[in-house]
């Protein structure tokens, strides 16, 4: 496996995790790997009953629900990233540290997914050559 195929393996194992957990897929779903960071890019719009969940929560003045939701979600997908990375790259002893999460946008569409792993996966890519 190379460095693009991960990524586009790893893109459609993200999209299933979204879909599995919210029921709702996204409309697109990119992965870039940079040194020891994977980047997470969903598109995904929401009904309004969703959409004013988001809103309410984060323009909330004390915000701490949504941090809250957040740092859970967060959790949530390092548990199954956790899994996940490691099976798609054997023997390396890669392993998830942090995951962060954060919506954009006014209609909170654009999702970005931080993962930090333990290892340069560019350089595992690199030296597997």
């Amino acid at each position: 496996m190379n460095l693009s195929t991960f990524e586009r393996v790893l893109s459609k194992q993200a999209a299933k995790f979204r879909r599995d957990f919210s029921n709702v897929g996204p409309e697109d779903t990119k992965v870039k790997v940079m040194d020891d960071f994977i980047v997470v890019k969903y598109i995904a719009h929401y009904t309004k009953p969703e959409l004013f969940h988001h809103q309410v929560m984060r323009d909330h003045p004390e915000q701490a629900v949504y941090n809250t939701f957040l740092e859970q979600l967060a959790s949530f997908i390092k548990a199954d990233f956790s899994k996940e990375i490691p099976e798609l790259l054997p023997g390396t002893g890669i392993e998830v540290e942090e995951v962060m999460t954060r919506y954009f946008s006014e209609d909170c569409s654009s999702q970005i997914i931080l993962i930090r792993t333990n290892k340069n996966i560019e350089l595992l890519f690199d030296n597997s050559n």
